[in-house]
C-alpha cells in the first residue's frame, strides 16, 4: 500500500506542519489532512460515531480488542485508513544498513569527494501488509511481533481497526447478526444508551475484568497492585457529539460505582 508522505516532504520543526518541496516552490501541508483525517476531503466530518471493544486474547494475546469508527461514507474511510496503512507500514520497516568504507581510520562517506556516494545502503526487509477475505470483506493486517498485528477492515458503515485480525474477524461476525454492545447491559444502563447523534462508548468495567483474568505471574501481581484499585470503582467512559451547520458540540462522561 502507498505511503501517505510525499516524496521531497521535510520537517519544519512545528509538530502540525510539514514543508513539501515541489516544483522548486515550498508549501505548507497539514499531516492530518494528508492522512486523509481533516480537510475538504477527510473523514472527520463523516464520523457518526465510535467504540471500543475488548474481549479474551489468542494465541501470544492475554487480551484482543477493536476501534469501531461509524462513517457515512465508507470510500472516505477506505482511504482514511489506507493512508494510515502507509504510514504503520513506514514506521514498522527496519532501519537501512549503511556501510561506509574505511581508509586510513577514516570513513570515505561523510563530506567531502564522493560523499555518501561511496557508501553502501541496503534496505532490510520488513513486514508486509496482507489480506485476508471474509465474505464480501477485505481484512488487512501488518505482522508487528509478539502475536500483535495492525488489522483494519470496513463493512457496515464502520471503520475497524484492531489488535490481531481475529479481534476484527469477530467484529465483523457480530454486526453481521451477532451479539451487539448496544445489547449489552452495561452500554443499555448508560448514558449511551439515549444519547442523540455520535456516540463513543468503552465499558472500563469489562476492560478491567478481562485483563485481571488473563494476566499471569508478576505482570498480574504488578496489575493488581498499582493499576486495580484505580480502575475498579469505574464503569464506562462515553463520548458524545452532535453536529450542527454551525457548531460540533462534544461531551465526556466517566461512571464510577455503582
Amino acid at each position: 500500500m502507498p505511503s501517505p508522505w510525499p516524496r521531497g516532504t521535510v520537517g519544519t520543526g512545528e509538530p502540525e506542519l510539514l514543508q513539501r518541496i515541489d516544483g522548486g516552490h515550498v508549501a505548507a501541508v497539514d499531516p492530518l489532512q494528508e492522512l486523509g483525517l481533516t480537510g475538504p476531503n477527510g473523514i472527520q466530518g463523516h464520523l457518526t460515531g465510535g467504540a471500543v471493544e475488548v474481549g479474551p486474547g489468542s494465541g501470544a494475546l492475554p487480551v484482543s480488542g477493536v476501534l469501531l469508527l461509524g462513517t457515512d461514507d465508507t470510500s472516505r474511510m477506505s482511504a482514511f485508513l489506507d493512508k494510515l496503512s502507509g504510514a504503520a507500514a513506514a514506521l514498522a520497516a527496519p532501519a537501512p544498513d549503511v556501510s561506509c568504507p574505511i581508509s586510513n581510520g577514516l570513513m570515505l562517506g561523510g563530506s567531502g569527494a564522493g560523499g555518501l556516494s561511496q557508501c553502501t545502503i541496503k534496505n532490510a526487509a520488513g513486514p508486509q501488509w496482507k489480506t485476508d477475505r471474509v465474505g464480501n470483506v477485505d481484512i488487512h493486517s501488518l505482522p508487528l511481533g509478539g502475536g500483535f498485528a495492525a488489522t483494519f477492515a470496513v463493512a457496515d458503515n464502520m471503520g475497524i481497526v484492531g489488535l490481531d485480525v481475529a479481534s476484527v474477524r469477530r467484529a465483523i461476525d457480530t454486526h453481521h447478526g451477532g451479539a451487539s454492545i448496544t445489547g449489552a447491559t452495561p452500554f443499555r444502563n448508560s448514558p449511551a444508551a439515549s444519547a442523540k447523534g455520535g456516540v463513543f462508548f468503552v465499558d472500563l468495567q469489562g476492560v478491567t475484568n478481562t485483563l485481571d483474568s488473563k494476566l499471569t505471574g508478576a505482570e498480574r501481581d504488578s496489575f493488581r497492585k498499582d493499576a486495580l484499585p484505580v480502575l475498579r470503582p469505574m464503569r464506562t467512559f462515553i463520548v458524545t457529539s452532535t453536529q450542527s451547520p454551525d457548531k460540533q458540540s462534544s461531551h465526556l462522561v466517566l461512571t464510577v460505582g455503582g
